[in-house]
């Protein structure tokens, strides 16, 4: 064994150097999970240790133990492959076949695993489930004697497809070389989608030897995939032989047909190479006469689908560059990022005040992009663009300045209003924006518009600016509308879902609600939903006595809406109308407490529902297991003794559950003491698992290596799913750094 080697052993050693037995076959795991990282010529001394060995031997024995459910943990399967050797794959096969062992052994892939697997392919059988699963295993597992398996199995006509599949998942030179014969023969669509999947970079040589003017597309796109310098250049000299091709006229119009998605493939798979070389390929097609129109605009939007750095600064050139034609530069502005870079931003303003052409093809763009502009140049720019000739641009920038919430942008916007209306033309984007952009001023102007009743297919839309503007004269217009237009009460009864602004409120209070109409108090609820503040909170709670089911229906799930309850008053309704005889279903009402913020709301829930826990004429209505939820949902420190004891003691199982999944949530080190207490004096194993849920956190794992041997089980879960190092003497090591005392440890975990 070399020097290294014994090094890393003598650190192996220090994490499996365990003080108490009960840790040693967990960390034995995790010293696995540590070799599983090495180099496998060290990997392979330190197992032909006694050491490495009894690592493998615990390693078996998890998985041994384990269920399919937990098999399917990336980290353990991973482990298991790296150490595996035939002592485990003759376990695997032990125990039966199944999807999750077939799997296992295409990834262990040792010639024992594949010798299984050919077994499992080879059994007569009408039922191919398995021997399919056992054909992509070996795909997986890859190796010269599961390949020729595979190319067995191509004239099995049950498995052919899984072969090919399996061909595709082997992803070796042998592999592909099989593949691109099959593809001589049969120019089968299925194996051309099975080249498409090839990745290793050792095929690229073979794909290049294969390619032609008469390659199915798939070819290509495998090698844009791989990538690489001589990648590129092939696929830039077929663009150009095929393309050469079509041009001289050599092929008959069918074939002109099959060439044109060769070369369209290719400029497709320049850009899934990602290269730099293949970003100045790209750019020179655009730019060159020599190719047709529609070809130059497929290599731009190439470039626009790379997103690198490197193709949008291209992208952006050609948009500037005066000598290309305008439909190239055009489309070149189409494909540029959003939101723009900075630095493409200014380039792209600074033009834009320059001349009076790029200006002109700048303006879709720019109306379009600077939605997301955070300088003051471009929100000026989008101003000026409310006013360009064109209407189709004017709407494009209406739509950005109401999603910029640019408040400048009203004034303009309510003066096309206006001038559109008296000359006719479109309003709908300006609606919206004015709606979004949420000023007063546009209230009086979208009323009158309505009132006019000339655009009725513009009705929906401009009651949704109204709402969403959400001043009471607003709101009251469209109260009165949903009130007296009964036949068309769709056109109004949209917009009180977009209400947002607390400014709404009174109206719909003093208006909606007083109306004698359910539909309309329906509709006023929906929209105090939909304002989501604490301050509907009174209003929805009386709701819930409402004489029509459809609007107490409208209430509960308008509470659901309310963001943060942070006011003791608003918490004190709310468990007052629990208790109320009148309101039916109180645990949907109690739902409301999880939105509970702010110490003296808290506390005053914390309070009442302690009094209910221990109020036995409450018992009927509000059941223990809930009011215990809500006691874990809220942390209520002060009720820790009464839930514990509720654990210990109480003989529904219901409560029991209930109790150890609140301490959990509590937790404190009150609450685990109980929850460890309780684990020592269950004597019934099947109502263990809500004590050991409770206690599977992170931050419980001082307690719990102190509690040893019984906590083992929760102690296992967490370290492997947080990939956690743990040591008995209280040490955890993250994933990655050095080990740390416990409280350390706990501390980097959770924060």
């Amino acid at each position: 064994m070399n020097n290294k080697a014994e090094q890393i052993l003598s650190s192996v050693q220090a994490i499996c150097r365990a003080e108490n037995e009960d840790l040693a076959g967990l960390n034995g795991l995790l010293a696995g999970e540590m070799m599983a990282a090495l180099p496998a010529s060290l990997r392979q001394d330190i197992l032909q240790t006694e050491l490495g060995r009894q690592i493998q031997a615990n390693v078996w024995q998890l998985w041994l133990t384990t269920t399919n459910e937990r098999l399917s943990n990336d980290d353990i399967e991973e482990t298991l492959i790296e150490l595996a050797d035939e002592m485990l794959v003759e376990k695997i096969i032990v125990q039966g076949w199944d999807g999750a062992t077939i799997r296992l052994l295409g990834q262990i892939g040792s010639d024992r695993a594949v010798e299984h697997l050919i077994k499992i392919v080879r059994q007569p059988t009408t039922d191919y489930s398995l021997p399919s699963e056992a054909v992509e295993a070996l795909g997986v597992a890859g190796s010269p004697m599961a390949i020729a398996e595979i190319q067995r199995l191509l004239d099995n006509e049950p498995l052919r497809e899984n072969a090919i599949k399996a061909l595709a998942q082997a992803n070796s030179p042998k592999s592909a070389e099989i593949l691109l014969d099959l593809l001589q023969t049969t120019r089968s669509e299925q194996v051309a989608q099975a080249i498409n999947q090839l990745s290793h970079p050792d095929i690229a040589p073979l794909l290049i030897k294969e390619i032609s003017s008469e390659s199915p597309p798939e070819l290509l796109t495998a090698l844009g995939k791989i990538g690489g310098e001589q990648a590129v250049e092939t696929l830039k000299d077929i663009i150009t032989q095929t393309y050469q091709r079509i041009e001289d006229k050599e092929a008959a119009v069918l074939e002109e047909n099959q060439y044109a998605l060769v070369v369209a493939a290719g400029i497709n798979a320049l850009a899934l190479s990602l290269s730099p070389l293949a970003v100045t390929a790209l750019s020179d097609m655009a730019r060159q006469d020599f190719f047709a129109d529609d070809f130059r605009e497929e290599a731009v939007r190439a470039l626009g689908k790379m997103r690198l750095a490197l193709s949008d600064r291209v992208l952006t050139e050609i948009v500037l560059d005066a000598t290309l034609p305008a439909w190239l530069r055009t489309t070149a502005a189409e494909n540029l990022p959003t939101p723009l870079p900075a630095g493409i931003e200014q380039a792209l303003l600074t033009a834009f005040t320059l001349g009076s052409e790029t200006a002109d093809l700048l303006a879709p763009q720019l109306a379009l992009a600077l939605r997301y502009s955070s300088s003051e140049l471009g929100r000026s720019m989008l101003r000026q663009l409310l006013h360009h000739p064109d209407p189709g641009i004017q709407n494009l920038a209406a739509q950005s300045s109401g999603l910029l919430g640019d408040p400048v942008a009203v004034p303009l916007l309510l003066e096309m209003l206006q001038t559109r209306q008296q000359q006719g033309g479109r309003l709908k984007e300006i609606v919206i924006a004015l709606g979004q952009l949420g000023h007063v001023s546009a209230v009086a102007p979208l009323i009158e518009m309505l009132e006019q009743g000339r655009y009725p297919l513009l009705w929906p839309d401009a009651a949704k600016a109204l709402a969403s503007i959400g001043d009471p004269v607003g709101i009251t217009y469209l109260l009165n509308k949903l009130e007296q237009d009964v036949v068309g009460a769709r056109r109004w009864s949209a917009a009180f879902g977009t209400i947002y602004r607390e400014r709404a409120i009174p109206a719909l209070v003093e208006h909606g609600l007083a109306s004698p109409q359910a539909e309309v108090r329906r509709r006023s609820i929906i929209g105090l939903g939909s304002i989501g503040s604490q301050a509907v909170m009174p209003t929805l709670i009386t709701s819930w006595r409402d004489e029509d089911e459809a609007v107490r229906e409208a209430a509960k799930k308008a509470l659901e809406q309310v963001k943060a309850i942070d006011a003791p008053d608003i918490i004190r309704l709310i468990l007052d109308a629990a208790e109320d005889l009148l309101i039916a279903q109180p645990s949907t009402l109690l739902q409301c407490l999880t939105q509970t913020q702010g110490q003296l709301a808290m506390t005053t829930a914390c309070e009442r529902l302690q009094q209910w826990l221990q109020s036995a004429a409450l018992e009927a209505r509000i059941p223990k297991p809930t009011v215990i939820h809500y006691l874990g949902e809220l942390q209520c420190t002060g009720a820790v003794d009464l839930v514990g004891h509720l654990l210990l003691t109480d003989s529904n199982p219901a409560i029991r559950d209930a109790a150890a999944s609140a301490l959990g949530q509590i937790g404190t080190s009150e609450a685990v003491s109980y929850l460890l207490k309780a684990l020592r004096t269950e004597t019934h194993s099947a109502r263990l698992d809500p004590i050991h849920q409770a206690l599977a956190q992170p931050r419980f794992l001082c307690e719990l290596i102190e509690a040893l041997p019984m906590t083992r089980p929760i102690l296992t879960g967490i370290a492997l799913r947080h990939r956690l190092r743990i040591f008995a003497d209280g040490r955890v090591m993250p994933p990655s750094g050095p080990s740390l005392p416990c409280r350390d440890a706990i501390q980097e975990l959770i924060f």
